[in-house]
């Protein structure tokens, strides 16, 4: 009667445990699938950097947060970094990055 209650007790843990495990799994396939349409769906903001790259950059702060994850101070910096970039980077707002480092 013992044997028969703890084997039991084991096929309901393993029970459980597939159980979570596979709710897991879809909790993190969900969240890895939403952020993903997330940025699918979040608008490209445009910068017209026609005219640069320039030699030099006015100190003014507007500062703007690209796709490589640094913030640029103006759209000077910014625009010069797009074309080094061959118009691979892209504005992500306007405003800091949030934890990047500054250009």
């Amino acid at each position: 009667m013992e044997s028969q209650k703890s084997l039991l007790g084991s096929a309901r843990s393993r029970h459980i445990m597939k159980t979570l495990g596979f709710l897991l799994l879809i909790l993190t396939l969900f969240f890895l699938y939403s952020d993903t349409i997330a940025e699918a769906r979040r608008p490209q903001l445009q910068v017209d950097c026609q005219g640069y790259p320039r030699n030099f950059c006015t100190l003014e702060l507007q500062r703007m947060c690209g796709s490589d994850g640094q913030t640029y101070s103006n759209k000077c910096f910014f625009c010069n970094a797009f074309v080094k970039s061959r118009g691979r980077l892209s504005l992500i707002r306007y405003g800091p990055c949030y934890g990047a480092r500054n250009v």
